[in-house]
């Protein structure tokens, strides 16, 4: 698409109630998604940096991904338990003056909600920057548990941190949780269950309105395993006496018919 008149997106970005976290010095606003997962028998949570920015996963939304938690000591107490909540999120508070920018701009979440629900709790500018500030907020809080970078360009790639209760970062109701801080938005679900993955963005129209995107699913297993999408099915090759049993038959066929007529 071709960029709108920028005295409009200018004005608009302007307005965004995003304030910089700063969640990496110099790193500029495109966070990388980061996982988390809540044991609330144990009243401890796990966080890992994903490694991808949220621009980046825009430009790359269908290739399959995969982690393994399981080779890492601080999920190690977490593994083989069926209790346990997880997200995956990232924010890009780009201050967008193209068209091309305002297309990575925004959220990126999971959600156990429908579509519909997801549509219905983003309407518009003010929704989005709520939900991107408590992701900023959060991953900032995970840089000090981590002692370094959690998010921007190679930054805290795949570092990991866990939390108990009362630390900073840590998986909680009040402030990260099932919903993130806003009620009425579910972004976790129980591991084991797939969850759909959402982009929130603004509108290229209006640029107020939300525009939310379905995208593909991440699921968490018990043993450890993060995936994203579906795996990619191998092409099965058809051995040669196969088709030459096949080409046999329609020959047989049109001997046949050839008898008939």
């Amino acid at each position: 698409m071709k960029m709108k008149t920028l005295a409009a997106a200018v004005v608009l970005a302007a307005t965004t109630g995003v304030a910089n976290a700063a969640i990496v010095t110099g790193a500029g606003t495109d966070g990388e998604l980061f996982l988390s997962v809540f044991d609330p028998s144990g009243e401890i949570s796990y966080h890992m940096d994903l490694g991808i920015t949220v621009s980046q996963f825009n430009a790359d939304d269908s290739s399959f991904r995969s982690f393994d938690l399981a080779s890492d000591a601080n999920f190690a107490g977490f593994l083989g338990q069926t209790d346990l909540r997880y997200s995956v999120v990232g924010a890009n508070n780009i201050q967008y003056t193209t068209i091309e920018e305002l297309q990575t701009y925004g959220l990126m979440t999971t959600s156990s909600q429908t579509f519909a629900q997801v549509d219905e709790r983003f309407v518009g500018q003010g929704s989005i920057d709520l939900m991107m500030s408590r992701v900023n907020t959060q991953a900032a809080l995970l840089n000090v548990r981590t002692g370094g970078p959690y998010s921007g360009t190679n930054g805290g790639e795949n570092g990991t941190a866990v939390a108990l209760i009362g630390q900073q970062g840590y998986y909680d109701v009040a402030g990260w949780g099932d919903v993130n801080g806003t009620p009425g938005f579910v972004a976790a679900a129980d591991v084991g269950t797939a969850m759909s993955f959402y982009q929130v963005n603004v509108s290229d129209v209006d640029f107020i309105s939300a525009v939310e995107t379905q995208m593909g699913e991440w699921l968490l297993t018990a043993d450890g395993t993060l995936t994203y999408g579906t795996a990619p099915v191998s092409a099965v090759p058809v051995p040669a006496a196969v088709w030459l049993f096949g080409s046999g038959l329609v020959g047989l066929v049109g001997v046949a018919r050839r008898k008939t007529a």
